[in-house]
C-alpha cells in the first residue's frame, strides 16, 4: 500500500504584489512550501517501493514462503565496507519507510565469523528544540531516525527472519554484513529504484553466468570427448542448479562408491546429501551392452559419486 502525502495550496504569483513584497506572506507559507517539495519526492519514490517484489521467508520443507514485511527503498548511502570482515563499516545513508524518508546514521558491527542481515526501517521522530522570541522552547525542527533490528543469514535457504522487532506492515531494508555473508551485495540491491524498475532483474539475466567447468575429476575419470566435449554446471533462475556433460573412466570388475568430479562452488550447496536423478548410461564391455543401472549421488560439499 502506498504512503502518499498530500499536497497543499501553491502560492499564487500576483505580478506587482508577489515580487515586491506586497503579498501578506506568513511563516506557515514557507512550510506549505517546504511540505509540497517532500510530498512530491516521497509521492515519486512511492511508486517505485509499492513495485518492488516482497521478500518470502522459507518456513522448511512442508509449508509455503511466507510474507514477513513490506518493502522499503534506499534513497542514499547504506554502503557497506568489508575491508575489515569481522567488524564491517556501513556508511551513513537515507531510506524511505512508513512514508518518510529515514536516517540511518551508519555504524560498524563486529560479526566475526557470522553472517548477519541489518533490518532499517522508520523509527520515532527527533525533533530539536528552539527558544522563540516569547522565550518558550518548543520542538521545531524534526527528523526520523530508523529501528534497527539484527538478523541472521542461513547459506541454504537465505534470510532467517528476526524473532520480534519487525511484523507485517514494516517497510524494511535489509543489508547484508559479515565474514561469512553469502548474499553481500545481492539483498540490498533488492531495496533500490532500479530493482522496482525491473533493471535489476535485466541485470541478471544479461549477465547470468553460462556453465561453469567443473572444479575438479575424480581419480581416473575423464571428460568423454567423443560425446560432448564438456562436464560443468550452472545456477537456473529459480536457484536450482543443472549439470551436464559427459564423464568416463573404464572399470575391471565392481567398485565402491566414487567421486567422479566436483562442481564449481558456487554452484551446490545444501546441508545434506541428496541423490540426484540422471539420464545416465554405463558401458559394460563384457557384455557389450548399456545398463541404466546406476546412481548419482551429491555430497553436501558438492562432490558427485556414483
Amino acid at each position: 500500500m502506498a504512503n502518499l502525502k498530500e499536497k497543499q495550496k501553491e502560492l499564487k504569483n500576483i505580478n506587482g504584489k508577489t515580487d515586491t513584497g506586497g503579498a501578506p506572506l506568513r511563516a506557515n507559507d514557507f512550510i506549505r512550501l517546504q511540505q509540497n517539495a517532500k510530498a512530491d519526492f516521497i509521492n515519486y519514490m512511492e511508486q517505485y517501493r509499492a513495485s518492488l517484489s516482497v521478500i518470502s521467508y522459507y518456513q522448511g520443507p512442508v509449508n509455503p514462503p511466507e510474507v514477513k514485511h513490506q518493502m522499503g527503498v534506499i534513497i542514499s548511502g547504506c554502503q557497506y565496507d568489508l575491508t575489515d570482515p569481522d567488524n564491517p563499516v556501513v556508511s551513513e545513508g537515507y531510506i524511505l519507510s512508513g512514508g518518510e524518508i529515514c536516517h540511518y546514521p551508519g555504524g560498524t558491527y563486529n560479526t566475526p565469523g557470522q553472517n548477519v542481515n541489518i533490518y532499517l526501517k522508520k523509527g520515532t521522530p527527533l525533533y530539536e528544540s528552539r527558544t522563540f522570541k516569547d522565550g518558550s522552547n518548543k520542538e521545531f525542527l524534526v527528523e526520523f531516525g530508523v529501528d534497527e533490528v539484527l538478523g541472521t543469514m542461513d547459506p541454504t535457504f537465505g534470510p532467517n527472519f528476526p524473532v520480534s522487532g519487525i511484523d507485517l506492515t514494516d517497510e524494511v531494508v535489509i543489508i547484508s554484513i559479515g565474514t561469512n555473508a553469502l548474499s553481500i551485495g545481492y539483498t540490498e540491491r533488492r531495496f533500490t529504484v532500479e530493482s522496482s524498475s525491473e533493471l535489476y532483474a535485466v541485470g541478471l539475466e544479461v549477465t547470468r553466468s553460462p556453465f561453469v567447468n567443473v572444479s575438479s575429476l575424480g581419480v581416473g575419470w575423464a571428460v568423454n570427448t567423443e560425446l560432448l566435449n564438456a562436464l560443468g554446471s550452472k545456477v537456473n533462475k529459480d536457484g536450482s542448479t543443472t549439470v551436464t556433460g559427459s564423464a568416463q573412466k573404464d572399470f575391471v570388475g565392481g567398485t565402491a562408491a566414487e567421486t567422479v568430479f566436483s562442481l564449481a562452488s558456487q554452484n551446490i550447496s545444501f546441508g545434506s546429501g541428496i541423490v540426484i536423478p540422471v539420464d545416465a548410461n554405463c558401458y559394460d564391455v563384457a557384455s557389450a551392452s548399456w545398463t541404466k543401472d546406476i546412481q548419482l549421488f551429491a555430497e553436501s560439499g558438492g562432490d558427485i559419486k556414483i
